[in-house]
């Protein structure tokens, strides 16, 4: 069972990262855990993992392809630790290998080199919210494989993970850029999720205004 820090908005390494709107990028067409857009998911397909149509020869020879490359930026960083575009293309590598925490830690190193660029943090949010969604999965799995109280109760912590870090990720995007109005319904969703209901309610009020938004904002008041 995943090892969590027992307070939920912990954010440190060791501890446990959907909403449509909440990035710019991604293929609408996959899950978030996939690279997708953020949107609303369910326990049910976050357990579904899409397979790409490859021959085991194809997927043998990429993966030896990525693993020789993950080896060289990581030997490449040990020896040039300012390499910006390396630190990001290693963490993609990570990403892309379903090991968010290892892309988590090593954007953490690169956000302490490079404390201004917006790609890195923007990147070491990403990993914390994979990290945390990957968590959410695994722990959804075995919750429905035990069906044990012990079980539920480290989903249900699991769960509160994961809507803590997107409260925590959209509120310091919001700070940093206001005018991103998707990101505010998100933020509501997620304290739905947390149960801060008055707080989502309250929130989703805001954007009621909003012709693109207002449907979605009418149906969460309406949730809460």
């Amino acid at each position: 069972m995943p090892n969590h820090d027992a307070n939920p908005n912990s954010n440190d390494d060791g501890g446990p990262s959907s909403t449509e709107g909440l990035v710019d990028s991604g293929n609408e067409q996959l899950s978030p855990m996939d690279g997708g857009r953020w949107r609303p998911v369910s326990p049910e397909e976050l357990l579904r993992k899409n397979v790409p149509d490859q021959s085991n020869e194809d997927q043998q020879e990429r993966q030896k392809v990525q693993l020789e490359r993950r080896q060289e930026l990581q030997h490449k960083l040990k020896t040039n630790p300012t390499d910006l575009d390396g630190f990001l293309e290693l963490a993609a590598i990570y990403r892309e290998e379903q090991r968010p925490l290892e892309a988590k830690r090593l954007l953490k190193q690169a956000l302490q080199i490079f404390p201004e660029e917006e790609e890195v943090r923007f990147q070491y949010e990403e990993a914390i919210l994979a990290r945390s969604l990957q968590q959410f999965r695994e722990v959804t799995d075995l919750a429905e494989r035990l069906d044990t109280p012990e079980a539920d109760r480290e989903l249900d912590r699991s769960r509160s993970d994961w809507a803590c870090r997107r409260i925590d990720v959209c509120r310091a995007r919001l700070e940093r850029d206001p005018s991103q109005v998707g990101l505010r319904l998100a933020l509501a969703e997620a304290k739905f999720d947390a149960e801060l209901f008055e707080d989502s309610f309250e929130d989703a009020g805001s954007l009621l205004e909003f012709d693109e938004w207002s449907p979605s904002a009418h149906f969460l008041r309406a949730r809460c």
